[in-house]
């Protein structure tokens, strides 16, 4: 030993070198650890007043290699904060030869974090940040170098760590797990121009991973690799997001690769990003409303594929973007809120604005966008408009929709051919070009048996009436554009065929056609207008009712008023505009209308059918007049011809109608009659002429109705039925033939208001029957060429008397040649008298046969008065009174005569003034003899009788010389007239009535 050391061992150098070797030795093995886990626990116990425990510390000082096992990190409270199993750095001293720290292992492994945010918002990993010092840290000089240090690692590992992340702030706690954890990094330097390789590689789950592998070299900066998520279940992010979002994400997963490079190689050696091979998929996606839980969004799988990034440029290109068989769910809620827009939770907080700090440029480069190909297969597209009263879904399925390229270049078009299905039959065919910014459109679209059933919800709301069948094929042209003003043009055809309707009301079928064709169609906006070359409607039917409130079918059918969703003020406005509309040419093939009404006494019922005809230069602005022809039948043998011309922009200065009906059996009118006229119609034949024309307003219209055979039937029991003697008016009107043949001219002034075309028809017509049953008889003498209106609604006759004078005959005997004219016409005679004329006539009469017996001139049981003027024999006359009276009273009266003075008129006279006394006698004696007769009332109700077998005996021919009419048509009248004592002549009153 003292060999070793020398003779002064103190001095010896080998002496200290073995006692620094020791000292070294156990300074490293045993000091260092001592001093590395108490200080760590002090300060983690004292600075940062959390807990900490270490097992185990193992330094090697030969080796350079220091060793940490089982560190954890607590807080007070003994939550867990981060910890590990083991940790070893390992010093490589052959860095001093590159002037470089050199490690050769840095590695961590059964790392452990749990990273928690509080109800207070806090990190708990923030307890181990030291804090703050209260010594002012001296100012780094500008000039310092900030020159990154030396440092060469040759190994960084993390070997199954494990992170766990929760967030108890929220309404829903959040936690996410990440585990295992590892990293490694291998020959990585901050040496210039050196550089390592390094790897990354995680789990969510047992399928979830994350992983990073690539070149890493820090001078310059130099990041390249490849990134790869695969299966990320998205509804963590739903999770996490829950309170923003108003849907839940059930289900999908995220995967993304790609190749990358980062480095300072962009403008004034900034960072420049370079992304290749970029593949997107999310698979197996599906969003659900919150309560009520609907389903919202299910897709099998987007992908964007193939797809390049890079940065500062911000210019992204795809191969493709692809979705792939899925369900989209929309709708419009009672408030007619669109539910997509309604995903995202509004917030009280305003925007940001976000603005730059001074010292950082502003964004240079908008995103550059191209996708060389949008495609979209087999997604299902369902729409339900909850606004309205019976909201049904509908259903478009997109079979396949390509996109390409799409772009965010000003101007761009794109190619769009799209496939879809709707409601599952309807076929829809679109192609063409569409753009973004601005906005345009030029797609050829063709539709194919897109059925109408599935647009009945949107009926509901106004009108009760389902669409039972309909198919509609078209093919069209839509031109969109806003480059300039907005414009929307739609040309081409379209069809609606097989339509069917059905009338819930009354649950009975409407109104159907076998094909509405519409061809050539031209729509625009502004300006707005609508042209359509040919318009062709086939084998249409209507079935139109009157029920028996007096209600139409249409007006049951709608929904009232106040049922109906209020429509906006915008709504109203554009109902209110009008839009030019011109139509070349309708066609009608065939039509057929069914018209029942059940508001008669009878009920009625009739079929328009065989409607055939056409209406060219339909238009609101042309000054050219719209042509319409239409003819059909009616029943089984009538006929009916519409003409007509009428400028649709203003029908008031110019309109021409003709309506032609022909062998209309009108028996079907039974009902009509019923009603209005209170009889129904037993037999008849309608032929119609109506003529109107119209310029400036003004209407003038000649008509002619011809009624064949019109056979009144039963009265009919109706409130509605006017006060006119309706038969007798028929039978007036009626001819020889037993047909009734009118002209009716009409004219009125449109431009008022109150004015129609059907009041003036109907007034005329109604002023026509009041005028012929007010005035019969005047009617008939229009019968006469010299247009003879005598009195022909009376016979005359002389007091007493019941002979007809020539006069009357004359007169009677015309009166028999216009009802030979009028064969449904009868005649009642009236018996008539005048009670005080007649009976002094009848008085008169018997006393002068009394007289005529008693002078010896007459024949006391001839009973045939005596012609007058008879001259009276005072002898006579003085001996009929003294039988009649007395002798006594003869000389009272002869002495009266004598005294008595004589009674003045009005003109200062008597009657027997400068009579003598004789003749003033026998006038006192006649007066009272002729009073004296007794007359019983059998008497003149015998006169009134023979005057009127005198009449019906002339009219009937037993008179020679008169026309001889039927007795079946004359009819005596059962009462006799008594005539007033004011009436100035005995006339006794004829009487037409219907047969």
């Amino acid at each position: 030993m003292r060999h070793f050391f020398g003779d002064k061992p103190l001095k010896s150098y080998r002496l200290w070198l073995l006692i620094g070797f020791l000292s070294y030795t156990l300074c490293g093995f045993l000091l260092i650890p001592y001093v590395l886990k108490t200080q760590l626990i002090k300060f983690v116990d004292g600075t940062l007043q959390q807990k900490a425990s270490l097992e185990q510390v193992e330094f090697n000082p030969f080796l350079l290699r220091l060793r940490l096992q089982n560190l954890q990190l607590t807080t007070p409270e003994q939550a867990p904060l981060l910890g590990f199993d083991e940790f070893v750095i390992d010093f490589d001293t052959f860095g001093i030869f590159k002037r470089a720290w050199q490690f050769s292992e840095i590695s961590l492994t059964g790392m452990d974090i749990n990273a928690e945010i509080d109800n207070a918002g806090e990190l708990n990993l923030n307890r181990l940040i030291p804090p703050a010092s209260d010594k002012t840290d001296t100012a780094v000089d500008d000039n310092e170098s900030t020159a990154l240090p030396r440092l060469i690692l040759q190994n960084i590992a993390i070997h199954q760590g494990h992170v766990h992340y929760s967030q108890l702030n929220r309404a829903e706690p959040f936690n996410i797990d990440l585990s295992p954890l590892n990293f490694g990094l291998a020959r990585f330097s901050t040496l210039p121009e050196d550089g390592g390789n390094y790897h990354f590689a995680a789990q969510f789950s047992d399928t979830e991973t994350l992983a990073f592998t690539g070149k890493l070299q820090l001078e310059p900066l130099a990041v390249a690799g490849r990134i790869t998520l695969d299966n990320i279940a998205l509804n963590r992010g739903g999770d996490y997001l829950r309170e923003l979002l108003l849907f839940t994400v059930n289900a999908g997963t995220l995967s993304i690769s790609s190749d990358f490079s980062l480095d300072n190689s962009g403008p004034a050696q900034s960072l420049a990003l370079q992304a290749n091979n970029i593949n997107i998929a999310v698979e197996q996606l599906q969003l659900d409303t919150l309560a009520p839980v609907e389903p919202l969004l299910k897709l099998s799988r987007i992908s964007l594929n193939n797809a390049s990034f890079t940065w500062p440029e911000q210019q992204m290109i795809a191969e493709s973007l692809v979705v792939d068989n899925g369900f989209a769910n929309s709708w419009l809620t009672r408030d007619k809120v669109f539910n997509y827009s309604q995903l995202i939770k509004s917030t009280d907080t305003p925007a940001s604005t976000n603005t730059a700090p001074a010292n950082e440029p502003a964004a240079t480069n908008p995103l550059q966008l191209r996708l060389e190909q949008i495609q979209l297969k087999e997604l299902l597209l369902s729409f339900d408009d909850r606004s309205l009263r019976e909201p049904a879904p509908q259903k478009a399925e997109i079979v396949e929709l390509t996109l390409k390229p799409f772009t965010l270049e000003q101007d761009a078009k794109f190619d769009l051919q799209a496939e879809l299905k709707i409601n599952a039959t309807g076929k829809t065919l679109v192609s063409g070009k569409v753009g973004a910014m601005p906005p345009m459109a030029a797609l050829a679209i063709k539709l194919q048996e897109v059925p109408l059933p599935p647009i009945n919800s949107y009926l509901h709301d106004t009108i009760q009436l389902n669409l039972t069948k309909g198919k509609v094929d078209a093919d069209l042209q839509l031109d969109y554009q806003t480059s300039n003003s907005q414009s929307l043009s739609l040309r081409g055809d379209i069809a609606i065929k097989q339509l069917d309707t059905f009338d819930l009301a009354d649950q009975e079928s409407w109104i159907n056609w076998q094909n509405l064709a519409i061809d050539d169609l031209h729509l625009q906006l502004e300006p707005a207008s609508l042209n359509i070359a040919n318009i062709e409607l086939t084998k249409p039917y209507f079935d139109a009712i009157v029920f028996e409130n007096g209600e139409t079918r249409l007006f049951r059918m709608l929904v009232p008023a106040t049922e109906q969703p209020a429509k906006s003020d915008d709504s109203q406005n554009t109902e209110a505009s009008s839009v030019p509309i011109t139509i070349a040419k309708f066609k009608l093939i065939d039509g057929s209308m069914d018209y029942k009404d059940f508001n008669l006494p009878l009920n009625f019922a009739t079929q328009i059918h065989s409607l055939h005809g056409q209406a060219v230069d339909i238009s609101t602005i042309s000054s050219t007049p719209t042509q319409l022809v239409l003819d059909g039948k009616i029943d089984q043998h009538g006929t009916a011809k519409i003409t007509a011309a009428s400028q649709l922009s203003s029908p008031q200065a110019f309109s021409e109608i003709k309506l032609d009906l022909a062998n209309v059996d009108i028996t079907s009118a039974s009902s009509y009659s019923g009603k209005f006229a209170g009889y129904a119609i037993d037999a008849g034949t309608l032929g119609l002429n109506l003529d109107y024309r119209i310029q400036q307003g003004q209407m003038r219209g000649d008509n002619h109705m011809l009624l064949e055979h019109l056979t009144l039937g039963d009265t009919v029991d109706s409130p509605d039925a006017v006060s006119l003697p309706l038969k007798l008016a028929v039978a007036l009107m009626k001819d020889v033939n037993g047909n009734i043949d009118i002209d009716l001219p009409v004219e009125g002034d449109l431009n008022n208001p109150e004015v129609r075309i059907g009041g003036l028809v109907w007034k005329a017509f109604g002023n026509l029957l009041v005028k012929v049953v007010a005035s019969p008889f005047k009617m008939l003498g229009g019968l006469f060429d010299n247009g003879d209106e005598g009195d022909f609604e009376h016979t005359l006759f002389t007091p007493g008397a019941s002979e007809l004078a020539a006069s009357e005959q004359q007169k009677l005997g015309k009166l028999a040649q216009a009802l030979q004219q009028k064969p449904a016409l009868a005649l009642i005679v009236s018996a008539c008298y005048q009670p005080e004329s007649d009976s002094l006539a009848l008085q008169t009469q018997q006393f002068n046969q009394a007289y005529q017996v008693l002078s010896g001139n007459g024949n006391k049981n001839s009973g045939i008065p005596t012609p007058s003027p008879i001259n009276y024999q005072s002898a006579v006359l003085e001996k009929m009174y003294r039988a009649a009276f007395s002798t006594e009273k003869l000389a009272l009266l002869k002495v009266e005569s004598e005294q008595v003075a004589p009674q003045q008129t009005g003109d200062g006279q008597h009657p027997d003034a400068g009579r003598p006394q004789t003749k003033r006698l026998d006038s006192l004696l006649l007066q009272e003899l002729v009073s004296k007769q007794a007359l019983t009332p059998e008497q003149l109700a015998s006169l009134a009788k023979q005057r009127a077998e005198a009449v019906f005996n002339y009219l009937t021919g037993n008179n020679e010389g008169a026309v001889a009419l039927d007795s079946t048509r004359l009819q005596i009248a059962k009462d006799p007239v008594i005539l007033p004592a004011d009436a100035e002549a005995i006339t006794c009153p004829l009487t037409l009535s219907a047969l």
